[in-house]
């Protein structure tokens, strides 16, 4: 099972291919009753096997199409690790599942691309963001949105304590630390009979965090979105002082984590980063209304497409419910399109397709309300030039 990424969301959303199938469904996070998800599951593969033979395929056709898909039943390891949603594609030719870190409705689509709409949450300025737990005891990460965290499994080669830090740091002399903890907060340690001066211990847990930090910045680096670090309020300032990571939130969560749930993290991360947030979305929609009246900045979905056929646009503004189905032919600009959705194989879902080409050209996409957005359209773009 693949946690999703950039790179991977930009092929999803570039290939072309009919019919394609995007399934995607809420799931109960690392249970052990599996039953919820399967059934839901399962309905979902009734959906797409009625669909597929609509559209004229035989069974054994059929068949052969949901293959892969049908196959993820009887991995009940990858079911008793899920998070709080899953993504399935499949087009014949490939097959892909993806963990989400947040619920997302229960829907079957079958058109000439994949949909990646409930993707795109991921890679928005409005409202991912990451938590680091961090102790000498324990190192968590967290993947959050605007209405609930989840754990994540933490990046190979981060240290899950400092005792594990230590093997690591030393794996010849497999170096044995036995810890308490000081009234200055740093922990006691003996090192084969070896008492650690205050100096020593200090440097020690300096390099601990260094070596948190190198792995996990390159994660973010892979996944950018903004950090929170939740910690005792000597651990942050070392981590800030060694990390490189852009996006550290300023403000960080004080005291020690080891016994806040994913609960207690959320309520406590999401006012620091929702001002974030809502900054971000304020500039661009002030940016947008000057834009407008420069002609550097449209609502006019064909002459967005082009733009981000072009690498044109710096930031695209989008309705996350809105959908319009249709095609794109990137040869004359010419858009055809319907509002409503319509069964039809040969149908790509045409804001799915800006926000992709816009990723992939370096811009920025926000994901809004439609009442958020600068004007009546579902989609709005501000172009580099």
């Amino acid at each position: 099972m693949e946690d999703l990424t950039l790179d991977q969301l930009i092929s999803l959303g570039q290939q072309q291919h009919s019919p394609s199938l995007s399934m995607f469904l809420p799931t109960t996070r690392f249970s052990d009753d599996v039953q919820k998800n399967l059934i839901r599951y399962k309905n979902l593969l009734q959906e797409a096997e009625q669909s597929l033979k609509n559209l004229g395929l035989k069974p054994r056709q059929v068949e052969a199409f949901l293959a892969p898909a049908q196959d993820l039943l009887v991995h009940t390891y990858n079911w008793r690790h899920q998070y709080d949603g899953l993504a399935v594609f499949t087009n014949g030719e490939d097959f892909h599942e993806f963990r989400l870190p947040y619920p997302v409705d229960k829907q079957m689509i079958l058109a000439g691309s994949y949909y990646i709409k409930p993707l795109l949450p991921l890679f928005t300025t409005t409202g991912h963001y990451y938590i680091l737990a961090l102790s000498q005891q324990e190192v968590r990460l967290f993947e959050g949105t605007q209405h609930n965290i989840g754990q994540i499994e933490l990046p190979e080669g981060v240290p899950t304590n400092l005792d594990d830090f230590l093997k690591l740091d030393d794996p010849q002399s497999r170096l044995q630390f036995h810890t308490g903890t000081s009234q200055g907060g740093l922990r006691d340690g003996m090192y084969h009979g070896h008492a650690y001066t205050d100096k020593e211990k200090k440097a020690l847990v300096e390099r601990y965090i260094s070596r948190v930090e190198t792995t996990v910045s390159k994660f973010l680096n892979e996944h950018p979105a903004p950090l929170v670090l939740a910690g005792v309020d000597y651990l942050l300032p070392m981590y800030r002082n060694v990390s490189d990571y852009w996006n550290i939130i300023p403000e960080g969560i004080i005291g020690s984590p080891e016994h806040l749930d994913t609960a207690d993290l959320r309520n406590k991360a999401w006012p620091l980063v929702e001002p974030h947030f809502r900054t971000e979305v304020t500039t661009a929609i002030a940016k947008y209304q000057q834009e407008v009246v420069n002609r550097k900045a449209t609502d006019i979905l064909q002459d967005i497409l082009i733009g981000a056929h072009a690498g044109r646009i710096d930031r695209l503004l989008l309705a996350s419910n809105a959908k319009i189905w249709g095609n794109f032919d990137t040869t004359t600009g010419e858009v055809t399109h319907q509002s409503a959705r319509k069964q039809s194989q040969e149908d790509i879902e045409l804001i799915d397709l800006a926000a992709v080409k816009t990723l992939g050209t370096g811009g920025t996409v926000y994901a809004l309300a439609q009442g958020d957005m600068p004007s009546d359209a579902p989609i709005a773009a501000i172009f580099r030039y």
